[in-house]
């Protein structure tokens, strides 16, 4: 029974001796840290480690230290399209579609920082539905879907799935 005993513990110290206290830090992010809007209706983390906010008042993106906000411009077409935003997905090569209320749908390219808007369009069947476009859904293989109420868009193909 000795021989049990020791036998067991030879087994479990080592395995004590190795073990970590995992810690989880939080930091808070508010209008007092440069957030544009205390609402903030979906959040995603790229690759880099950084977060994206999508608010009732412009694209937000937060570095551990800074806030960076993107909103749209009227005199500056290459500015996001709207500052209502309602979803934020990032596919597998990092770019950022957000889903805008009544706007359509962007995509962002953070390593060029540039917008490309994608609208309902009454001559091209291959437009976003003219619907509010707030549904959406992300592909199990995370390439890029955007789903209407009338229509579900594959951007990786630019496929309209009607």
């Amino acid at each position: 029974m000795k021989t049990f005993v020791f036998l067991i513990s030879i087994l479990i110290c080592p395995s004590l001796l190795f073990a970590q206290e995992y810690r989880i830090y939080f930091d808070q992010v508010s209008l007092q840290q440069g957030l544009s809007s205390d609402l903030a209706l979906d959040i995603a983390q790229d690759k880099k480690g950084f977060m994206w906010f999508a608010t009732y008042d412009g694209l937000n993106k937060y570095d551990g230290y800074r806030v960076a906000t993107y909103k749209h411009r009227q005199e500056d077409s290459t500015s996001i399209a709207a500052n209502y935003l309602r979803v934020i997905k990032i596919d597998r090569s990092g770019i950022i579609w957000i889903g805008m209320y009544g706007s359509g749908l962007d995509r962002f390219d953070p390593e060029t920082e540039t917008f490309t808007h994608y609208t309902y369009d009454s001559e091209n069947e291959n437009s976003l539905g003219h619907d509010y476009n707030i549904i959406w859904k992300a592909s199990a293989t995370m390439q890029s879907w955007r789903s209407t109420r009338t229509k579900a868009v594959d951007y990786g193909s630019a496929r309209i799935l009607a």
